[in-house]
């Protein structure tokens, strides 16, 4: 047949199509390739020569035996196994066709691989990444930001750039002196808006990571506030930091990381990343509670960080210290069960009362989709530092209603009409007087903003006194105070717990850029403008003055030169009868012309003593008149992975403690802290946490919490199965 293809000049196939053969054609490619490989004596049956046999009955039974109890063997082991008992050979193809004709394919064993490990329950926090879905919205909007930043003409232009500082590398790497470089040194903390300007962004390695590295990466910025030990270290190649192989399955060494969080710095994401993870919370906790209230309170708070720098940063004043300095400030919205969904950061203060509406309008989007048919009435519930007239007129005439405090100075008995008789607070100890309260707008003198108001008489004799706009038809005066007071249990005991346990108050790395400071020179130009004119309706009286200053000068160096020549003993000053004599004529001598200079300046003591001021302060705001803004692309990036780590320690703590107030730092103490051991199968990996037998009330909870983790069926970025044990 093979002589007859080649013959006949057809194709194979053609061949096969029109003769009557006695094999098919891809039986015949199977002997041809034999052919041509062994020549003719390769076609001869050789099993008389005991290759290549069928399997006898006597081999066929002595197989089923060995497979049924053997199932994970190996066609090579089988192989070898008929070689060694019936010394024959048989071809894989044979041993792989008596397997699926008895139904013994070969099943392989998980192969489980046991690890112990320091900090087992790290993987809490991994496992509740996956299955809430935020490492996977992360990675969108990452991928979306990196599309659209291809399209910029910054990216195109930047593409032309060469390397830069060629002579400093080598072999592609930068050598020592490289931070050494005047250049380098100078532009070390330029604002990220000056240095992508010589930045080709098509470098970036970010740019060409595959999605299942960039989840790896987030998850272990995820994790920093556990291996960095709520921030107290600054780097993760510590022992510590290697949880990471753990946490995200790689055991990522500082520079990576650090490398990962500049070049998403460069790509100046954390505004999307913001907004994106905004969105997933908003959406995420609105499904989980199924909950439609007539009534949905967002508490806005303030989060200031001190910034310690010798440049003259934009200030406000940061609490904890008791001092105004150079800081940035977060501003944080909370839902109404006190999970923090949106922040925004400032450099310098934040100005809550302007920016609250503002922040608001930002995710209206992401609220209308949550919304019940618009028929929820959206509060902002915010503290005394926002209770500014402006603001609370912006609030009154947007889609929200607000709930603030008057301060103490700002409880004026006169400014309260249609007083209602006091009722008694369903929640507490006081009475309550519903009235209307007048307020002057400081910024619009002549406008008068009325609104609801409440006054509270605590049975203790302390008085506050609450505003609103919402009308009494849609809550009660208990009802305000009680949604205004469960701040603190629904928001600020969450927002302690964050700073205590995520350093949600630590500023990371920052640029500074450095801009005219119009309101230093505005205070410049009075400071002057005032020393200008004092010292104009004062010029006849400061010439006097200025003339007996010229006749003290002798006599100051004189004084100077005379007690050179003494001594002190005793705390006595001692010399000979004519040093002393001379000493203290001197002396008399410069108390006349101060007394004389005094008696010129006391019929105009007041204009002396603020010229005194003004001079002070002149000296004071020299060298001021520029200020830095700092950059908050990288502190909000880190924010946001702190926001959303809280994010997944209240999941945790609702709905698989449930105990949701335990504060964050307990939990991670007792739960996450724990040490155990790591099995992985090919299918599954399994996390045995060692119980602490200090605390079995804990260890207790733990249990529950681990059985409802299970019960979610998580799976990790290796398709393998979560299973949590506690022995």
């Amino acid at each position: 047949v093979i002589t007859d293809v080649k013959e006949s000049k057809q194709s194979a196939r053609r061949y096969f199509s029109t003769h009557d053969t006695p094999f098919s054609l891809r039986q015949y490619q199977t002997y041809l390739k034999v052919y041509k490989e062994k020549g003719i004596n390769g076609l001869y049956d050789h099993r008389e020569d005991g290759n290549a046999r069928k399997i006898a009955p006597e081999i066929e039974h002595y197989l089923i035996g060995l497979l049924e109890n053997n199932r994970e063997l190996s066609v090579s082991d089988i192989i070898s196994q008929i070689n060694k008992r019936f010394e024959i050979d048989v071809k894989p193809r044979t041993i792989n066709n008596f397997r699926k004709t008895h139904g013994l394919e070969r099943i392989i064993e998980p192969v489980s691989r046991t690890e112990e490990v320091q900090f087992a329950g790290f993987e809490i926090i991994s496992a509740l990444a996956y299955h809430t879905g935020i490492v996977d919205a992360w990675s969108d909007a990452l991928k979306k930001h990196i599309e659209s930043i291809k399209d910029t003409d910054l990216f195109k232009e930047n593409q032309q750039l060469g390397a830069d500082h060629s002579s400093e590398r080598n072999k592609g790497r930068f050598t020592a002196d490289y931070n050494k470089l005047n250049g380098v040194r100078t532009a070390k903390f330029d604002s990220i808006e000056e240095k992508i300007r010589h930045k080709d962004l098509s470098r970036l390695q970010l740019l060409d990571t595959q999605t299942k590295t960039i989840i790896r990466k987030n998850l272990a910025v995820l994790s920093l506030p556990l291996i960095t030990l709520n921030g107290s270290m600054r780097d993760i190649n510590k022992s510590i930091g290697n949880a990471l192989k753990q946490i995200c399955g790689y055991n990522y060494k500082h520079a990576t990381i650090d490398k990962y969080l500049r070049e998403l710095k460069y790509l100046r994401i954390s505004s999307n990343f913001i907004k994106a993870t905004a969105d997933f919370w908003i959406k995420f906790w609105a499904e989980l509670n199924n909950e439609h209230p007539t009534l949905l309170c967002y508490y806005l708070d303030g989060n200031t960080k001190p910034i310690w720098s010798s440049k003259s940063c934009k200030k406000s004043k940061v609490t904890m210290l008791g001092r105004v300095m150079n800081c940035l400030e977060q501003v944080f919205v909370h839902d109404s069960f006190g999970n923090p969904t949106y922040f925004q950061t400032y450099s310098g203060n934040a100005d809550l009362g302007n920016k609250a509406l503002s922040l608001m309008e930002d995710i209206e989007d992401y609220l209308k989709a949550i919304s019940s048919n618009g028929k929820v009435n959206r509060v902002m519930i915010m503290d005394s530092a926002a209770n500014g007239v402006s603001t609370l007129r912006s609030v009154a005439n947007s889609n929200y209603y607000f709930i603030t405090l008057l301060n103490e100075n700002q409880i004026n008995p006169r400014k309260f009409k249609h007083i209602q008789p006091p009722v008694r607070y369903e929640h507490g100890d006081a009475d309550l007087t519903e009235c209307t309260v007048e307020s002057i707008d400081s910024k619009e003198p002549d406008y008068i903003f009325e609104c609801r108001g409440i006054i509270i008489d605590w049975d203790k004799g302390k008085q506050t006194v609450a505003v609103t706009n919402l009308p009494t038809q849609i809550i009660d005066g208990s009802g305000v105070i009680k949604s205004y007071f469960d701040r603190w249990p629904s928001q600020e005991l969450q927002f302690r717990s964050m700073k205590s346990a995520v350093s949600i108050h630590k500023v990371m790395g920052y640029g500074k850029k450095k801009i005219p400071d119009e309101n230093m020179r505005e205070k410049q130009e009075q400071v002057r403008k005032g020393i200008d004119k004092i010292c104009s309706e004062l010029k006849d009286v400061l010439d006097e003055i200025g003339g007996l200053d010229q006749e003290l000068a002798p006599f100051y160096k004189e004084e100077r030169l005379l007690k050179e020549t003494t001594i002190i003993k005793d705390g006595k000053r001692e010399a000979d009868a004519d040093t002393l004599s001379a000493l203290e004529t001197c002396q008399k001598e410069i108390n006349r012309i101060k007394r004389s200079i005094s008696k010129l300046k006391k019929p105009h003591k007041a204009k002396f003593d603020k010229l005194q001021r003004l001079r002070k302060e002149w000296k004071r705001i020299q060298g001021k008149d520029h200020v830095y803004v700092v950059d908050v692309e990288l502190d909000q990036l880190i924010t946001c992975f702190r926001m959303s780590f809280v994010n997944l320690c209240s999941f945790f703590l609702a709905h698989c403690i449930k105990d949701g107030k335990m504060e964050l730092q307990t939990l991670i103490q007792s739960f996450f802290m724990l040490g155990g051991s790591v099995t992985e199968t090919t299918s599954e990996r399994v996390i045995t946490l060692n119980r602490n037998p200090k605390e079995p009330d804990m260890m207790g909870k733990l249990a529950l919490g681990l059985d409802v983790l299970n019960s979610f069926n998580i799976m990790n970025i290796d398709g393998k199965k979560y299973s949590f044990q506690l022995m």
